[in-house]
């Protein structure tokens, strides 16, 4: 019969330290990459809402109130946005006024872009 020695180191084991044994300030590669990854989140997130709040002042409106028979669409021609189509300005004329839909009625009060000369008054002040 063969006896099988093993050599081992004076701690009892193979010699690697293992987590409890090791310094506190020798951290893994993991450990290291998920403090990054928390770190650029939550400066991410302590970032972005004020960027946000930083964003382009909204531009002038005006009221229109919706005559009989009037669409969006007649609303958007009659109040043209320069370097817009009449389907873009029917599209900013619904985010203005929180539309999900196209439907509007006779008698209600709308916000419309200001006419190009009302926007050049107020960019002047």
């Amino acid at each position: 019969m063969y006896a099988t020695t093993y050599a081992t180191s004076p701690i009892g084991h193979s010699g690697r330290m293992t987590r409890t044994q090791r310094s506190g300030a020798q951290l893994t590669r993991t450990e290291v990459l998920i403090a990054v990854c928390a770190l650029a989140f939550t400066l991410c997130a302590a970032i972005i809402p004020a960027v946000a709040s930083q964003a382009a002042p909204a531009a002038p409106t005006i009221s229109v109130r919706v005559a009989s028979q009037d669409t969006l669409w007649d609303i958007a021609r009659a109040h043209p946005v320069e370097g817009h189509t009449t389907a873009e300005t029917v599209r900013l004329i619904k985010s203005l006024n929180d539309m999900s839909g196209s439907m509007i009625s006779a008698g209600e009060v709308i916000r419309v872009p200001a006419p190009a000369t009302a926007r050049t008054a107020v960019a002047r002040r």
